[in-house]
């Protein structure tokens, strides 16, 4: 793809040919995704069991569960990454500014800036900044916000009561002693690990679509 960006051009077809290469691949993920999900869907409960034991490789015996929640987890990954792609092909030869940071605070001045200073009002700018919170937490804590500092902690807790049908954070149950016996009671521990759930991956690919759009020029 080239770096040249649409804005610098004064006809409708580049603006076009812009939202639609970020739309080509977001379909590609969404592809992959939805055949690899029904790979994994097709298997046993146990997939080493269904594999040929002189086939096996690295001990695979991880459950379709758990197999499904990895991939959700990477392709959500893969999606935040096609976005500050996008982002920063579409930044530079714009001459925005940008900021010494990482993920996608780094574009926050840029995106201001093309859309005339509207940013508190996008929502896909919103829904976006915290799906990258997430993303900091799967890449640098392997998904555990208790390993995070209290103030990404809670703001981690915070996003995952907002946007519940987007992203899981599990209770753990735990044995307690009461006064009528030993019972089940909910404990935070440090190995619980937020989960994307498929309605997250829908959303952030939407919403990474309605932001590439918002900050092309008009037509």
């Amino acid at each position: 793809m080239s770096q040249k960006s649409p804005k610098q051009e004064s006809g409708d077809e580049e603006v076009d040919l812009w939202e639609m290469v970020s739309h080509v691949n977001l379909g590609c993920l969404s592809e992959f995704y939805g055949a690899a999900e029904c790979w994994f869907r097709s298997q046993s409960d146990h997939p080493s069991d269904a594999i040929e034991a002189g086939s096996r490789s690295n001990g695979f015996d991880t459950n379709r569960e758990q197999c499904l929640r990895y991939l959700r987890t990477s392709v959500f990954l893969m999606l935040c990454a096609h976005l500050e792609e996008m982002l920063c092909l579409y930044c530079k030869p714009n001459e925005c500014h940008t900021e010494r940071k990482s993920g996608l605070t780094r574009f926050k001045p840029c995106i201001k800036t093309l859309l005339d200073g509207r940013l508190g009002d996008c929502q896909a700018w919103n829904f976006l900044n915290d799906a990258f919170k997430i993303r900091n937490v799967l890449l640098h804590a392997n998904g555990r916000p208790a390993l995070m500092n209290g103030k990404t902690r809670n703001a981690i807790h915070d996003i995952v009561n907002r946007h519940n049908d987007s992203f899981y954070l599990p209770e753990i149950l735990v044995p307690a002693r009461t006064k009528s016996g030993i019972r089940p009671k909910l404990k935070k521990s440090n190995d619980t690990r937020v989960e994307i759930l498929p309605d997250g991956l829908r959303k952030l690919s939407t919403h990474i679509q309605q932001l590439i759009h918002d900050i092309s020029p008009p037509k």
